[in-house]
């Protein structure tokens, strides 16, 4: 179902006639939650056990969650369980859980990039840095800022993976080694955890750089 050079959508009885019923409804839900997502709600929240959108007022702390299939109450702010009538803050947590969950969550957090309009997040696998949210909303996937044209990128000729001598915009096609930012993203976080439960930097949090190295190797023979 190729539809490159096409701007038109294909009828919808004639995806009903050539897609199974079970892929249909995925793609039926998709459509509602690109068209969610392209209202650029004001209120607009995903629940944090099912990605489920809900629009909420400002003064709601507990979003229970409508889908039939989830049903949770989760906390807006922190994205945990409803932990009313506590706060955030005045939960108590297991040290150790508390502090292994943050460290893992600043190495996810280095690989994946937050629209700034609709807070969905991304990640990119290839391609240039400019990279298009589904709500409509660009963004430059090095800086992570808003963008609207290529004119955010560096437009001098220079050689491959050389500094510009004329301007410090981002590059275009530069791309981010994965295991570097988040081995980066990890020591940062295990220095933080260390400030707070010296013991914890003596534990392993991820896989170790050796075998991580092996994997690498393993997946590029394959």
């Amino acid at each position: 179902m190729d539809t490159d050079g096409c701007e038109e959508s294909f009828p919808w009885t004639e995806l009903q006639r050539c897609i199974p019923q079970d892929v249909l409804s995925k793609y039926e839900q998709r459509q509602a939650e690109d068209a969610i997502s392209r209202a650029k709600l004001e209120g607009l929240v995903y629940c944090p056990f099912c990605q489920f959108p809900c629009e909420v007022d400002r003064d709601i702390f507990i979003l229970k969650c409508p889908s039939h299939l989830c049903r949770k109450d989760s906390c807006i702010r922190c994205k945990e369980p409803s932990h009313w009538p506590l706060k955030c803050e005045e939960v108590v947590k297991d040290s150790e859980t508390s502090l292994r969950k943050s460290v893992e969550e600043e190495m996810t957090k280095a690989l994946l990039r937050e629209c700034s309009t609709c807070k969905a997040s991304l990640v990119k696998v290839d391609g240039c840095n400019k990279v298009t949210c589904r709500c409509g909303q660009s963004m430059c996937y090095v800086c992570r800022k808003p963008i609207r044209d290529y004119h955010h990128f560096c437009q001098h000729a220079r050689q491959p993976a050389a500094a510009c001598k004329e301007c410090n915009r981002c590059f275009l096609w530069e791309q981010e080694e994965s295991s570097k930012v988040v081995r980066a993203a990890r020591e940062f976080a295990m220095e933080e955890a260390a400030k707070k439960q010296p013991d914890f930097v003596k534990r392993r949090v991820g896989p170790s750089d050796e075998i991580s190295a092996k994997r690498r190797k393993s997946d590029k023979s394959l």
